[in-house]
């Protein structure tokens, strides 16, 4: 078994970069340790395949992404040339009080600011119930998670623009671009091959079945 920074590396090097973003996010979360690891680990492997696709992944991770979702969303801002979102960013309550939080912020020129949400079906659905106060079925959980979530919308809203999508969305480059060009998030270069992997060769055996 390989330690969980070598791992992460090998994740890097070998997988797409939307997919190699969300573990290098997750491993930097999930460690606490900041970016030395996999440094080290890029410099402990340094004449494995790939290694420019670890150096590329590795120079956009972040450990404040919370779930693979949100990285693969970033990695389309990223490939796209977006200017990249600041992340987990608190916004005052002027109503009730107290802190959100937005998953992708933008302070843009013109005193504009944009917050970018990524939406799941999971708060919905019935394994987080228990969460809930006071709801006794997965109908009056979801009814009350939209009913707070609405409210939240309608306070960030008191400040900045909220622009909310999907991860099947966040999968779409087509769609994203059309969606951060029409919320004003202005594009920093053109687009970036940042999936420069060579890709691993299909070997096939005897039986002619692909393994």
């Amino acid at each position: 078994m390989t330690s969980v920074a070598r791992t992460a590396f090998d994740c890097m090097r070998h997988l797409p970069f939307s997919r190699g973003l969300a573990i290098a996010d997750s491993y930097l979360r999930m460690s606490g340790s900041g970016r030395g690891d996999l440094r080290e680990a890029l410099g402990l492997w340094g004449g494995s395949d790939n290694l420019n696709q670890a150096k590329v992944t590795l120079s956009f991770a972040d450990g404040r992404s919370e779930n693979g979702g949100e990285s693969c969303a970033r990695a389309a801002m990223i490939e796209l040339g977006y200017q990249i979102p600041e992340l987990q960013v608190e916004v005052p309550n002027e109503i009730e009080g107290g802190m959100f939080r937005v998953d992708f912020f933008w302070d843009l020129p013109g005193g504009r600011s944009v917050a970018g949400e990524l939406g799941g079906w999971g708060k919905y659905l019935a394994e987080d119930v228990e969460k809930s106060e006071g709801a006794t079925s997965v109908s009056e959980h979801a009814i009350q998670t939209m009913t707070a979530e609405r409210l939240r919308e309608s306070r960030l809203s008191r400040r900045l623009e909220v622009m909310r999508f999907s991860y099947q969305q966040a999968r779409d480059l087509g769609y994203m671009r059309r969606l951060l060009e029409g919320f004003g998030v202005p594009r920093t270069s053109r687009m970036r091959n940042v999936d420069v992997r060579r890709r691993l060769p299909r070997w096939v055996s005897q039986s002619g079945r692909t393994t």
